[in-house]
């Protein structure tokens, strides 16, 4: 039995590794449950409905005009001003390839600011999912930068392949070239041998972030990996890529 603290927890939000600002976080899945009791009933009973994941935690707070994109005033400014639901992927032993992500496409439906004389500015965050909270997610890609095309990442086995499809997460948190152009793509494999691609996501010139959804009913094989293609001239790149089988 191998316990942990919240030292390997890493958090990224859209194209941004906000783990630095992260203090604390709570995860939480909640399923609604339609009353079903009715005259003549001697116990309360319910049929399960559907189901709903929040993510909520405490931020230590920045809010810099220019220079520091990551910092959470910007972050959630700009997630205010898009009409697309943000991304969030949460990590609580880290990103290395075959470690547990949980994966939301939510609404930022709060954040606050509390300052007091004596005490850091601190902000709390909730992100709420909107269409799913993956938490059978796994990281086929490390945040470390990659330096030398192409890439193809370590794979990841789930002992078994599964047939209900899943979903792609991607987070490019930094990018350089003097004209940069990436294609990432999850594969799936059933041997660890021969590979087909599962997910291709869209070029990638700059940060970005990405989810994609394989449909329900599609066959995910035993093995997964990330691989990225140089199609520019991109001299390194920072990413995460995750999947979640559903």
């Amino acid at each position: 039995m191998a316990f942990i603290t919240g030292v390997t927890m890493k958090v990224l939000v859209n194209q941004y590794d906000m783990s630095s600002y992260f203090r604390s976080l709570n995860a939480a899945m909640n399923r609604d449950l339609y009353d079903t009791t009715a005259f003549g009933s001697t116990q309360k009973t319910a049929v399960p409905g559907f189901t709903v994941g929040t993510f909520e935690g405490e931020i230590l707070w920045e809010d810099p005009i220019v220079g520091t994109p990551a910092a959470p005033g910007n972050v959630f400014y700009e997630i205010e001003q898009s009409s697309i639901p943000p991304i969030v992927s949460v990590a609580p032993e880290g990103l290395a390839a075959g470690k547990r992500l949980w994966m939301i496409r939510g609404q930022k439906s709060t954040h606050t600011l509390k300052s007091t004389i004596d005490s850091l500015n601190v902000g709390n965050a909730t992100f709420q999912s909107n269409d799913g909270f993956d938490v059978s997610g796994v990281s086929l890609h490390d945040l470390t930068a990659e330096t030398s095309f192409p890439v193809t990442g370590t794979s990841v086995d789930n002992a078994a392949g599964t047939a209900n499809g899943g979903v792609g997460f991607l987070h490019v948190t930094a990018i350089a070239g003097a004209s940069p152009n990436l294609t990432f793509k999850i594969q799936h494999s059933t041997n660890n041998s021969t590979w087909a691609d599962l997910i291709t996501f869209t070029a990638v010139t700059a940060v970005a972030s990405e989810r994609i959804l394989v449909a329900a009913g599609t066959t995910v094989n035993r093995y997964l990996r990330a691989t990225v293609a140089n199609t520019g001239t991109t001299s390194s790149v920072n990413f995460v890529a995750g999947f979640a089988r559903r």
